[in-house]
Order: C-alpha cells, then sequence, then structure tokens
C-alpha cells in the first residue's frame, strides 16, 4: 500500500466514519501477518495442498483427477534465487454439476482431460508464489474456475493450467508466462518470464528453445509425458520464443504483432507501435493505457486500453502476479471521418473488476477509496485542431490534452455503467467548441 492511501485509511479509521462506509473501511484489512519469511524472501502462506474439493456449482466445470496420474515431471532452479520451478502432468474427467448436486461425486462426467500445470517448489510441496512474494501450496486442477482463458486457466486459478481432451487429436502446448511485481501500488514492471508446456507425444525427449536470432537451447524433458519448464529474463517475450519438439516444427509461444488479431485488425507500418497515453486506476490498481501506431496508408490508430506493464498493455492476474500482453491489441483507425465538424471518435470499454469475476474480496485500494467495482474507459483519437476534450458526464467533467503525436486520449473511471449519456466536447486550436454525444451500448 502506498504511504498516502495508508494514511487515508488510518484517518478515515481515526475520525470514526459514521454509517455502513465507515464498517467497511474498519472490516475490510489485508490477510494476517504471515510468519517470517525464508531466506530468499518468500512468505509460506499455506504450507500443505488443500486436500477437500471445491464446492461445486450449476455454473461452473469442475476437476476430478486421477491421484495415480499426477507426477511432477521436471524442476529446475530459479535464476533469480527463489523457489525452483516445476511442471507437473494429471489426468482428470471434466465434470458439470446440475441442479441439486451438492459433491463432486454427484455431478456428470462430461469430458477427460491431460493437464499441465506450473508451479513452484517449497519444502517438497509444489504450489505458487504470488507477486506479494507469499507461497500457497494448491492441489492440481482448476481452483474451482469456471472457464479456461488467457494465460492458462480460469481466473480462480492458484497455479497456472493447460489442459487438452483426450480424446482429441494431441497438439503440443508451448506458452510463456511474464511475472509481475507487486501489482497493487499502481506502477507495474515485468520481473521475469518462464517458458512451460506440453509435447503433443509422450515420447518425446527433448524440446528446443529459441529466442529470435539466439541460438536454441535444447532441454532434455525429464518427465515420462513430454512436460517442460524454463525460466527466462524479463524482457523475453512470447513472440519472440519458438519451441521445436524433437526437431520438429517450431510452435511459436506468442503472436507477431501485426499478424492479425481481431476482424479487421489494420496493417501497420513497422516500428510506429508506441505506448502513448495512461490514466491511472480509480481503485489503485494498474494504470491502464493504449498504443498508437500508424496504418500503412498514414493514418494514426489506437488501441482498446488495458492494464500497462512497462511498456506494454494486457492484462494482470491479480491473484497469479501473471501478466498478459494484449498483442495484437485491437485497433480503431478513425482515418478521414475526423473533421472539424466531428473532431473526435471515442470507444468506451467495461471491466467488471477481479472481486466480481473471481467472487473473490474487493481489492484494499477499493474500499480504502471508496470507488464502484468496475471500470468504465473513454478513448480515442481526435482531429490535428483539437486542443483539449472534455469528458462530460453526470458524475462531473474531466478535461484532457490529447497526445501531441496522434491526438490519443483515455480516461478511466469507476463503475461499471454511466447513468447518463456522456458528452465529448471539443477545444479547437481557434478557441470555438465542438460537442458530440458518446454513444453508449455494444
Amino acid at each position: 500500500m502506498t504511504r498516502s492511501l495508508r494514511t487515508l485509511v488510518l484517518s478515515a479509521l481515526a475520525v470514526g466514519v459514521a454509517g455502513g462506509a465507515g464498517v467497511a473501511l474498519a472490516t475490510q484489512s489485508r490477510e494476517p501477518e504471515p510468519p517470517p519469511s525464508r531466506p530468499d524472501g518468500v512468505v509460506v502462506v499455506r504450507a500443505k495442498a488443500p486436500t477437500q474439493p471445491p464446492p461445486v456449482s450449476v455454473d461452473r466445470l469442475a476437476l476430478a483427477v486421477e491421484e495415480d496420474s499426477m507426477a511432477l515431471e521436471q524442476r529446475v532452479a530459479d535464476p533469480r534465487g527463489g523457489p525452483d520451478w516445476a511442471v507437473r502432468t494429471f489426468v482428470a474427467d471434466v465434470r458439470q454439476a446440475g441442479f441439486g448436486d451438492r459433491t463432486l461425486a454427484e455431478t456428470e462426467v462430461v469430458g477427460r482431460n491431460r493437464c499441465v500445470q506450473l508451479g513452484r517448489i517449497v519444502e517438497d510441496e509444489f504450489g505458487w508464489v504470488d507477486a506479494q512474494r507469499r507461497f500457497r501450496a494448491v492441489a492440481p486442477g482448476w481452483g474451482g474456475s469456471m472457464i479456461q482463458r488467457g494465460t492458462g486457466g480460469g481466473p480462480g486459478d492458484a497455479a497456472p493450467v493447460r489442459c487438452r481432451p483426450t480424446d482429441a487429436r494431441p497438439e503440443a502446448v508451448a506458452l510463456l508466462e511474464t511475472l509481475v511485481d507487486d501489482p497493487t501500488d499502481g506502477e507495474t514492471e515485468p520481473i521475469a518470464t518462464v517458458a512451460w508446456g506440453l509435447a503433443a507425444d509422450s515420447e518425446t525427449d527433448r524440446v528446443a528453445l529459441r529466442r529470435l536470432s539466439d541460438r536454441e537451447r535444447s532441454l532434455r524433458l525429464d518427465g515420462r509425458r513430454g512436460a517442460f519448464v524454463a525460466p527466462a529474463g524479463a524482457d523475453v517475450r512470447a513472440h519472440e520464443v519458438t519451441a521445436r519438439f524433437d526437431g520438429g516444427e517450431p510452435v511459436r509461444l506468442g503472436r507477431l504483432p501485426g499478424s492479425g488479431g481481431w476482424p479487421g485488425t489494420p496493417d501497420l507500418r513497422r516500428g510506429t507501435s508506441r505506448l502513448e497515453v495512461r490514466a491511472p486506476d480509480p481503485s489503485g490498481g494498474p494504470a491502464l493505457g493504449a498504443i498508437t501506431a500508424r496504418r500503412e496508408d498514414g493514418a494514426w490508430c489506437v488501441s482498446q486500453p488495458a492494464q500497462v506493464v512497462g511498456e506494454r498493455i494486457g492484462w494482470v492476474n491479480l491473484r497469479l502476479g501473471i501478466f498478459s500482453e494484449a498483442n495484437p491489441p485491437n485497433y480503431v483507425c478513425p482515418g478521414d471521418r475526423l473533421t472539424p465538424q466531428q473532431p473526435i471518435e471515442a470507444s468506451t470499454g467495461f471491466g467488471a473488476g477481479s472481486d466480481v469475476i473471481n467472487g473473490t474480496p474487493p481489492p484494499f485500494g477499493r474500499v480504502a477509496l471508496r470507488t464502484l467495482p468496475g471500470t468504465l474507459t473513454i478513448s480515442g483519437l481526435t482531429h490535428p485542431d483539437v486542443r483539449l476534450v472534455t469528458i462530460a458526464t453526470e458524475r462531473g467533467d474531466r478535461t484532457l490534452a490529447p497526445s501531441a503525436r496522434s491526438g490519443a486520449f483515455v480516461a478511466v473511471f469507476d463503475g461499471d455503467f454511466p447513468a447518463a449519456p456522456i458528452e465529448l466536447i471539443a477545444t479547437m486550436a481557434d478557441g470555438s467548441t465542438v460537442t458530440q454525444s458518446l454513444e453508449m451500448g455494444f
């Protein structure tokens, strides 16, 4: 917590804020003080993995793991001196709960998966070290999450997991995770990366990793199912790395910038992409920013805003301390639609908030700052004659200066949806103003 945020909380408690808001501040707190940390700075919060399966729910899938199938496939030292990295594999039934089901045994089997899970080893226990360097031993599975997405699992995961159906044609899994420092202070940086995955064939003996023009790094797969793990430096990006299993065709760990994303992704000029505008998260989390780039015809494009890590944008899993880069992001390119009569083109984005998605307690900053759950982002590009953009809402006005290079802007508000229409007011170079209505919806 930053000094200013701590001061705000203590001051509010000292004056005895009345009403429900005061109770919320008084009862919301960080986790209990953990035991002393290890020599590597890691604090063991949970030394043993939970043995009870997660509660079943009709809106979630669950994994029932075959205990005899679980195997620790590979374990390697951490170059930064932290706990060893490891991958384990297991086979599990995918189960779907119906109405009235109370236990995992009552649920219906809807599939069967072979899974690989990334983790750390502390005192011979498999688990995960989060961005605050807290270790929790974890059980194999999704952690009760509803879906698999992003960097390997659902939002409720206790450690990254990737699964593939056992009855489908096996495909290799090759991933790169980017670890970040504490994302709760608003300034987030990458601190390390780790490549991990699973070969398509359990008979695979080697995987060769290569970063662009670097020499290949060949790893022997120690386990019996072709899983691997290889830690690397903080500056490595997924699209720079390929993996070749037993000399086969290379598998790229991420998409090349400009290689296509959403339908209609523009062809961009190489070397023009830059993180150009950013705005703070009202609840004190990672800032949100947007990238600008020139289209091949010279017109400017602006990306959909996302959380900022270093000079990249994407999304941070606050539970795991993992960053998923938006590569390539979704761009808007207004081109000649920008005129002195219609000088602003803007779009909106909505975020439910990690606590709403995960069912976890709200972020400490949101409680302390009394912000609403979720976010509303407004971003876009302006005509070269625009000097200021005022975003007029029922909750107040906000005035921004567009960036000098492309005329981009971004603003972030707490809350999911505005209570009334929003107006965008452009102040032009000659001092005149042009007012536009921002269309809300999907």
